[in-house]
């Protein structure tokens, strides 16, 4: 609950600072959503950010599993889409097959691409399918860390809205 709320904080304070105008996101683990003592907690920090904020805050849902009901997503995304702009999900892998999660709320889903080695021609192939199950799922589909400059060019030809890396 605390690195969520943390994470939360450290956002609201950059958005609050005159001038910036850019959307951030603002990661929250699954467990300290799921948990009643870290979930109030949230809860409270979420409701005393003020409008003005609330406009420029994503919400980022991580550490999710590969087998999350629909259900229990579209649970977390209503508890949470009063509060930001908009709810993404970090999907486990470029494997998992997010279309399960298609009518939870989601505006989107998001991948940690870090770890991806542009040397392995699979990847993107994979990167192709990730954007495709997106795209079917209406879903926004951000990439970030991508790790090579080859690979970014792979991910938005696949399809995805939003890329990152260094």
């Amino acid at each position: 609950g605390e690195v969520g709320i943390s994470g939360l904080t450290f956002a609201t304070e950059l958005i609050e600072r005159d001038g910036v105008r850019v959307a951030l996101h603002a990661p929250l683990p699954c467990n300290a959503l799921t948990y009643s003592t870290s979930r109030y907690r949230l809860l409270h920090a979420l409701r005393d950010i003020s409008p003005q904020v609330r406009r420029f805050l994503i919400l980022e849902i991580t550490e999710l599993s590969g087998g999350l009901p629909q259900g229990r997503l579209a649970e977390l995304v209503s508890m949470l889409s009063p509060y930001c702009r908009a709810v993404l999900a970090r999907a486990p892998s470029e494997a998992a097959d997010i279309r399960a999660w298609r009518g939870c709320g989601l505006n989107g889903l998001t991948l940690d691409c870090r770890d991806l080695d542009p040397a392995d021609r699979s990847v993107q192939h994979r990167l192709g399918v990730f954007a495709q199950r997106a795209a079917e799922a209406s879903l926004a589909c951000v990439g970030y860390g991508l790790p090579a400059s080859s690979l970014m060019l792979a991910a938005w030809a696949a399809g995805f809205t939003h890329l990152g890396g260094p």
